[in-house]
């Protein structure tokens, strides 16, 4: 076993600093910070674009029959696409903290909900590496557009960033899809020549389900129910304080459909723009989600609150002039985005890490090994976990001693718990769950919101005490245990 990530070193590199000529383009053409260090290993440009709240079973390319991503499909064809990428949680702060860190929530400890009367929750640990400061300190120039309200930088999440552009993602005010292509292709365009990291954060496919014109009424046609355009109150519908028939969540789904319709058009935009500046060859390029979207497969809606496949499944392709294009089956992880970058960099990766590099699976040097893969973490209900070593998962709540067991090469869908008919095997996927996850020896740090913040998250629901904890009926008779809905006005994860 690793050893305890609580004892990772922060990765320092000796080597004399010098300022690069694309630190300065950036401080005159953006008015950046300057970016002095010394020349990268290798000084291939990485561009990790992550789409919120995309769900990989509402693609094209992974079997949805809906035309929602025909430019993602068509670009899919010539990377290395992993057909059963998993999340390391159900939201958005752990999820990113894994990329970042190459480690699974439990460890890295962002995210986590403080005992307290007051709405709080951990952010990343400032004495964890992460992985735009090991580039900087590697020469890399860094940026990010970031679009989510757990994105701020008082949530740990913006080290290293030295350019880190974050907008408020909110049911009324949005970043959309095309104007953060603009702002990629500008900020890409100020360093040609330069090595770079860039994260591109789509929000789009969040709630509300609001599609512009253009995609709005595409998959939803002529509904005339009793929900409003664009589609809002997701804790009342998840609550039930808003009866739906067949004909509502179709039309729910399909908004969100519209919603992911549009943001692959902005993303074919994006990925032709960086293939006519040849960097879909130069650079390494990948795509993936922090966490995918429940559309009433068990009775609720939306995401934060449990561990069942529409949740942690995410599309993930890697594009690059070495990567062999193809599809991968093997089971992966956000996790190992961490020292596949690193490794397309040139860079050691810090000890105590529990991610793999896929580089050697995406250019054809071999799959990826089997082995299990975790998932942490809820925004609200009991705290869940869940360990997969395929086609087995099994998921446990541990503070009411619930737990389920799916085979998901037999029932995809996770219909029927066979915890009861197997307790040996799920006895041991929860020890080993424990054994490569242990608990933290300390509680990661207080997010330090202040009050304009705070302001912003109380407005959409965020900044609320946990929900009191109860089961949440499901179809096919499996309860979701230890789930609970957020209070009405809970709305933007």
């Amino acid at each position: 076993m690793r050893p305890r990530p609580q004892a990772q070193q922060r990765h320092r590199r000796s080597t004399p600093r010098q300022c690069s000529a694309a630190a300065l383009l950036c401080l005159a053409v953006f008015g950046c910070a300057e970016q002095e260090s010394p020349a990268p290993a290798s000084g291939r440009p990485i561009v990790l674009i992550v789409v919120d709240t995309l769900r990989a079973d509402h693609l094209g390319s992974y079997g949805y029959p809906r035309p929602t991503s025909p430019a993602f499909d068509r670009w899919a064809r010539g990377g290395a696409l992993f057909e059963r990428a998993l999340a390391t949680s159900s939201w958005t702060l752990p999820s990113f903290a894994s990329i970042y860190t190459g480690l699974y929530p439990r460890q890295h400890g962002a995210g986590d909900r403080l005992d307290q009367e007051e709405w709080g929750v951990t952010g990343l640990d400032p004495e964890l590496p992460v992985l735009a400061e090991i580039l900087s300190e590697a020469g890399y120039v860094t940026g990010a557009l970031a679009n989510n309200p757990f994105l701020h930088e008082k949530f740990g999440v913006a080290r290293g960033f030295a350019d880190y552009r974050w907008h408020l993602g909110t049911n009324e005010v949005i970043r959309r899809a095309d104007k953060t292509v603009d702002l990629a292709l500008e900020w890409v365009d100020a360093r040609a020549g330069a090595p770079f990291f860039l994260l591109v954060h789509f929000f789009d496919p969040h709630m509300d389900y609001d599609p512009p014109v253009g995609h709005r009424g595409r998959f939803t046609g002529s509904y005339r129910g009793k929900l409003p355009f664009p589609v809002t109150d997701a804790a009342k519908i998840k609550l039930g304080w808003i009866p739906l028939d067949d004909a509502d969540r179709a039309y729910v789904t399909g908004s969100y459909d519209e919603e992911v319709a549009f943001t692959d058009e902005q993303l074919g935009r994006l990925l032709q723009g960086l293939e006519e500046r040849g960097l879909m060859g130069e650079a390494l390029v990948i795509l993936t989600s922090d966490h995918g979207e429940e559309l009433f497969e068990r009775g609720s809606f939306e995401h934060g609150h449990s561990k069942y496949q529409e949740l942690l499944h995410v599309p993930l392709v890697i594009w690059g002039e070495d990567v062999k294009p193809g599809r991968i089956d093997t089971p992966v992880s956000i996790v190992d985005l961490f020292p596949s970058v690193l490794e397309a960099a040139g860079l050691p990766v810090p000890e105590g890490g529990v991610g793999i590099s896929l580089l050697p699976a995406a250019t054809g040097r071999g799959r990826p090994p089997e082995r299990p893969i975790l998932a942490d973490g809820t925004l609200h209900g009991r705290r869940k976990h869940a360990l997969i070593r395929w086609p087995w998962k099994a998921v446990a709540v541990p503070a009411q001693e619930e737990t389920l067991l799916f085979n998901l090469e037999e029932d995809p869908g996770e219909q029927r718990n066979l915890a009861d008919r197997h307790p040996e095997r799920l006895r041991a996927m929860l020890a080993e769950f424990e054994a490569i996850s242990p608990p933290r020896s300390r509680e990661g740090p207080a997010a330090e919101i202040d009050a304009g913040v705070r302001e912003q998250l109380e407005a959409l629901g965020y900044a609320t005490p946990p929900a009191a904890d109860g089961p949440v009926a499901s179809p096919g008779g499996v309860p979701d245990p230890g789930s609970a809905p957020p209070s009405p006005d809970h709305s933007k994860r």
